[in-house]
């Protein structure tokens, strides 16, 4: 009785492999920013990163207890930041 492989397919269905030797295709996938580097970037403290998130203020993934900045919500930040300035 394996149910922990069906387990991670129903709550993720959109994961499931397309390719017979289990690899995801990478096409279209970017790397996912670290909390740590994305308050460097904006010369903040990863506190301020965090309550960001919390906020909704920029898009991020959950990854049990880590959280990992999406490039797209990164982008979308620096330019509402950016329009404001003007």
């Amino acid at each position: 009785m394996d149910n922990g492989s069906q387990r991670g397919h129903a709550a993720f269905p959109d994961m499931e492999a397309k390719r017979p030797d289990g690899d995801v295709p990478e096409e279209g996938i970017e790397e996912l920013l670290d909390v740590k580097y994305v308050a460097s970037k904006l010369k903040v403290c990863t506190a301020t990163v965090y309550k960001m998130v919390r906020e909704g203020k920029i898009e991020a993934v959950h990854l049990n207890r880590l959280v990992r900045i999406t490039p797209k919500g990164y982008k979308q930040l620096i330019e509402k930041r950016s329009r404001k300035g003007l």
